[in-house]
């Protein structure tokens, strides 16, 4: 428009008409009658003004702006740009089409956006934005900084769990002694899942939480992972009868009784070997029995250790009380006094009476009399002498005695 209205004053400038002001007509002045010339002029000037105002519709035409002037089909999200007698739309940035159809681009599908790894992308209208990530937080340099969820306490780990700070997260894992996720953890029985360093030796694994214990079995000591045997008698730690030994095995021990003592090793009493006939005396020796043994000793008239005993001959070593009166004559564990003179025999005090019958016995043995046996071992009757008295007869008497 400003083009035209200095077209027109141009043209009113080269083409300059008579003019009537109002002040002509308030004082009432008439126009002056024009002559040919002045028509003609008059004409000209309509074709001349017939002539601009083509011009001046060109120039219009030429000049409009259809963006200003609101004459476009431009989408709202397109901008309009003016061209010589018409206009041209183009989709504004982050949109996509021909300019009077224009849609969204999501950048962030796409890949066209600058958001780096601690940063979200979120599709706006003909844009997107960048905010950090969860586990990020924007600092002063709109930068985002690793958030630590651990020390900040912005976690969800169980409290049997560890928490671990990593780039823009966290992770837990459960403790020692735990299993789960992290989120949640669960005791683990190590005792029986086996998962525990006990010695074989132990007595018990005793789950604990997050853990166990070992103790070592009686008979053992130790830490529980590590166990050793306890010499028991060697050190005192054993209830063995003091008539008893003691045998360390392993983990334990055992009580045996000593020799010449019964029972369970606990307790211990003493056996008596010469009623029970455990021991091995001499048949010629006495059993005396003693505190968890016994003893032998040769009965008299033999000598030795009580496990062997031998005769003594008494005659030989002059061992015998007979006088000269008598011979001595050995027998088995004794002796006899036979008188010398043959005929007699005698009968307790001297030798007296010959062809009498032998009634009594002297045994030095026994130191009694024997009354009713002859020589011979026989029950005296009447006719015996003593001349029958022979060596066999006093082998007999002697195991009669």
């Amino acid at each position: 428009m400003a083009g035209m209205k200095t077209l027109i004053i141009i043209f009113v400038i080269m083409f300059p008409v008579a003019m009537i002001t109002e002040e002509d007509v308030n004082h009432g002045v008439c126009p002056v009658p024009m002559n040919k010339e002045e028509e003609e002029f008059i004409k000209e000037r309509e074709r001349n003004r017939e002539l601009m105002e083509e011009i001046a519709r060109e120039i219009e035409m030429t000049c409009l702006d259809e963006c200003k002037a609101g004459l476009h089909n431009c989408h709202d999200d397109a901008y309009c740009i003016n061209t010589k007698r018409s206009f041209t739309c183009t989709c504004k940035t982050g949109y996509t089409g021909d300019g009077v159809n224009c849609a969204d681009i999501d950048e962030c599908e796409t890949g066209k956006h600058n958001c780096d790894v601690t940063r979200w992308c979120y599709n706006t209208k003909g844009s997107f934005d960048c905010p950090c990530r969860e586990g990020y937080s924007k600092n002063g340099e709109d930068k985002c900084t690793d958030i630590n969820e651990c020390e900040a306490g912005k976690h969800n780990c169980h409290a049997n769990a560890i928490c671990k700070n990593t780039e823009g997260s966290f992770v837990c894992t459960c403790k020692p002694g735990y299993s789960g996720d992290g989120v949640n953890c669960a005791d683990v029985n190590e005792c029986m899942t086996g998962e525990h360093n006990c010695d074989a030796n132990e007595k018990d694994c005793n789950n604990t939480e997050g853990s166990f214990n070992c103790t070592c079995k009686p008979g053992y000591s130790g830490n529980g992972v590590d166990c050793k045997d306890i010499n028991e008698c060697e050190a005192g730690k054993h209830n063995c009868d003091a008539n008893a030994n003691c045998r360390n095995i392993e983990g334990s021990f055992l009580c045996f009784c000593k020799p010449g003592y019964f029972e369970n090793g606990v307790n211990c009493t003493d056996g008596n070997e010469c009623i029970t006939g455990e021991h091995n005396c001499d048949a010629n020796a006495d059993c005396n029995n003693t505190e968890g043994s016994f003893e032998c000793t040769c009965k008299p008239g033999y000598s030795g250790n009580g496990v062997d005993c031998t005769d003594v001959n008494e005659c030989a070593t002059g061992k015998h009380n007979c006088n000269g009166s008598f011979i001595c004559h050995n027998t088995r564990g004794s002796f006899l006094c036979i008188c010398r003179e043959p005929g007699y025999f005698w009968n307790g005090v001297n030798c007296t009476g010959k062809y009498l019958i032998w009634e009594n016995f002297y045994s030095l043995q026994l130191g009694t009399i024997l009354a009713g046996y002859c020589a011979g071992g026989l029950h005296c009757t009447a006719g015996m002498s003593m001349n029958s008295f022979t060596d066999a007869a006093m082998e007999k008497e002697t195991q009669l005695l």
